[in-house]
């Protein structure tokens, strides 16, 4: 199965021509939805999220049955969540020198990809992270790949690429490296993480429930482009009606020469 990374590029004009009404600045964009996904932000009740909405630190992102999300922050790293999937971004902030990032899995299955930058030194302890917390245990990660799985029998990190550490009731004492090809799992918030060989068998179906196929995109990529149309035709259609309201009107003599002749008249006076 081909792996679609994203196609946050289609959302340019929309995401540019449709101001947030937010007043903090957003953590991402939502570049792919299918199915009924919805965000509850603090102090309000749960609304549909679509292609192109912005989500911001203190978003919860629900994924019903059937339901698939793909968010693009603004560090490019993204974030896929399969169906009956709830997440919470605790905490995004991007900076020069900082970046610090939480996302709250409460329940479900979410894959990730972080985006890794150069000369920026992650972990942890760093000044650059990126965490993923479970009802179990903290898992962050650099330049990574990876599938965060909420189970009742516990909490699991399968990494596809690059590596993380995972600790269980985000103790120290209680932590592991996990590798690419290797899963770390964590029975409770107690127990020493174990980590293991990833059984390949397991990958191709979480990819299934994560990652956009190509039939998908395409049927995403007309979606945007009608919306992208729609966004341009009212533009033009603004730009015209406060045109129309600015055209200077004729003078009186030109209404006059206009009438045939009362021009002459009115330079007689």
């Amino acid at each position: 199965m081909k792996r679609i990374y994203s196609f946050i590029s289609l959302m340019v004009l929309l995401t540019m021509a449709v101001p947030s009404a937010m007043a903090a600045d957003p953590a991402g964009t939502v570049t792919f939805i299918k199915g009924r996904v919805d965000v509850t932000r603090p102090g309000t009740a749960a609304e549909p999220l679509s292609i192109g909405d912005k989500v911001y630190v203190g978003d919860i992102v629900r994924t019903k049955s059937g339901g698939r999300a793909e968010i693009q922050f603004i560090d490019e790293s993204i974030v896929r969540l399969a169906q009956q999937s709830r997440m919470e971004i605790t905490e995004y902030m991007v900076k020069k020198d900082r970046q610090q990032s939480r996302l709250s899995l409460f329940r479900g299955k979410l894959q990730s990809l972080v985006k890794r930058v150069a000369g920026r030194t992650w972990g942890r302890k760093k000044s650059h992270r990126f965490l993923i917390q479970t009802p179990t245990a903290v898992c962050g990660v650099r330049g990574t790949e990876f599938f965060s799985i909420v189970s009742e029998e516990g909490d699991s990190f399968i990494f596809t690429s690059g590596s993380g550490e995972v600790l269980a009731g985000g103790d120290e004492a209680l932590s592991q490296i996990v590798r690419a090809g290797e899963t770390g799992f964590v029975r409770d918030a107690v127990s020493m993480p174990t980590v293991q060989e990833t059984d390949p068998s397991i990958l191709e179906p979480l990819m299934q429930e994560t990652i956009p196929t190509e039939q998908e995109v395409a049927a995403t990529e007309i979606e945007v482009e009608v919306v992208q149309e729609a966004v341009k035709l009212n533009q033009t259609e603004q730009m015209l009606t406060e045109g129309a309201g600015n055209v200077a009107q004729p003078t009186l003599l030109q209404r006059a020469e206009d009438a045939g002749g009362g021009g002459a008249n009115i330079d007689q006076q």
